[in-house]
């Protein structure tokens, strides 16, 4: 059985992806999972490959999509993306970047938001 919370999660990635396939983009895989981290959302746009961490909220307030997400999370996207790429060679010499869609369910209807670059990787 789900809890509340992966149940507000799924809804957020579902309006998520409505959301970026509107915008164009194509997904190419869902929930990515390598080790301990989840991609949650992989597309391609033009020549980027685009992978989009959701943040789903009940109430804002907390701060937005990207300043929920820790350094640490930061670099565990970034390695899990590496093993992606390990997975799909084919997607090797896009250009990568690293997306936020916040989808706060506190609005009716709910509001998504797009961050787009909202981190990258520190060398």
């Amino acid at each position: 059985m789900k809890t509340d919370r992966q149940n507000l999660g799924e809804k957020g990635e579902q309006l998520a992806r409505s959301f970026l396939e509107k915008k164009g983009y194509k997904i190419l895989e869902t929930n990515f999972r390598y080790r301990h981290t989840e991609l949650d959302i992989i597309c391609r746009h033009k020549d980027t490959l685009i992978i989009v961490e959701v943040k789903s909220v009940r109430v804002p307030g907390f701060g937005s999509g990207e300043e929920r997400l820790s350094p640490q999370k930061q670099h565990n996207i970034i390695k899990t993306t590496y093993a992606y790429l390990r997975y799909r060679s084919d997607l090797i010499g896009l250009g990568v970047r690293f997306d936020v869609v916040s989808v706060n369910f506190g609005e009716c209807p709910p509001l998504v938001s797009h961050y787009e670059g909202a981190f990258y990787q520190r060398y």
